[in-house]
């Protein structure tokens, strides 16, 4: 089972809903609300290609996520953090997922 949620927006789905519906705040909300989620994550483009905003967020203490936003450059607290990395979303999101799995194991969930 998986313990963790991720969603990806793209650039122009971005724009399209920015003024009307964009709150990244409630976005990665719904995903950690999900029952058995530990860690929500949200992906997203940004306008410079190739870089992507990663956002955080643990429902329990033994996941800390700020370590892993450090990881990659970011930070934040323990229980909501962000990073900005470079790549092509494929080759983001997988070593995001790698990190994020090994603290949850670490965490022993």
């Amino acid at each position: 089972m998986n313990h963790f949620e991720t969603d990806q927006v793209s650039l122009e789905l971005a724009r399209r809903i920015a003024e009307k519906l964009w709150c990244q705040p409630e976005v990665i909300d719904f995903a950690r609300a999900i029952e058995g989620v530990v860690v929500a994550l949200l992906f997203e483009e940004l306008e410079e290609a190739g870089k992507f905003r990663v956002s955080f967020r643990s429902k329990n203490p033994q996941v800390d996520v700020n370590s892993i936003a450090r990881h990659f450059g970011g930070g934040g607290h323990r229980e909501a953090a962000g990073a900005r990395l470079t790549g092509l979303p494929q080759e983001v999101e997988t070593k995001v997922l790698a990190a994020v799995t090994a603290a949850l194991q670490t965490a022993g969930i």
